[in-house]
């Protein structure tokens, strides 16, 4: 589009841009030298709930795995989804937990391209090498996806989040 425009209708967006305050083509900025809000990650294991800092677990290593685990699913998981199921599989099961500070696009097998603004990756399905995963914008709602390789993607960051649980 932006080859379409004349010279002085290129002038006119860029003057259009400047006086709203807005970064024509760029991702928004967040202020001189400030950085963009991270996502949070949370480990959940035994009951117990490991906020995971990025020295611990950088968020491009996180990221990677998210979107590698989401483009490879192979199926939907019939389950009905609400907050009680997914306060028990906090309690009784192991997951990571990923909420960012907003909605994000990911491509994934099954559906498409998905938004979401929280993930949770129930680790601790039966047979062991698949992973559960549930999205969605300001809850959980959503029927989960399934990775049937998950946890061999997720053995990449097994001892990063082994080392946040201190029991033995």
């Amino acid at each position: 589009m932006w080859t379409s425009l004349s010279f002085s209708e290129r002038g006119a967006l860029l003057l259009v841009c400047a006086l709203a305050g807005a970064e024509c083509g760029r991702a928004p900025s967040h202020g001189a030298g400030a950085e963009a809000p991270a996502m949070e990650v949370t480990y959940h294991h035994a009951g117990r709930a490991y906020p995971a800092p990025a020295s611990v677990l950088p968020r491009a290593q996180v990221d990677s795995m998210l979107r590698e685990m989401l483009a490879g699913t192979d199926d939907v998981v019939r389950m009905f989804v609400n907050r009680e199921r997914i306060e028990m599989y906090r309690e009784r099961e192991t997951a990571l937990e990923i909420v960012f500070p907003a909605e994000s696009t990911f491509h994934t097998a099954t559906r498409g391209d998905v938004r979401a603004d929280r993930i949770f990756l129930l680790m601790s399905v039966p047979d062991g090498h698949s992973v559960a995963i549930f999205h969605g914008t300001g809850a959980y709602f959503m029927p989960p996806l399934l990775n049937l390789r998950g946890r061999e993607i997720l053995r990449r960051l097994e001892p990063r989040l082994q080392a946040l649980d201190p029991s033995p």
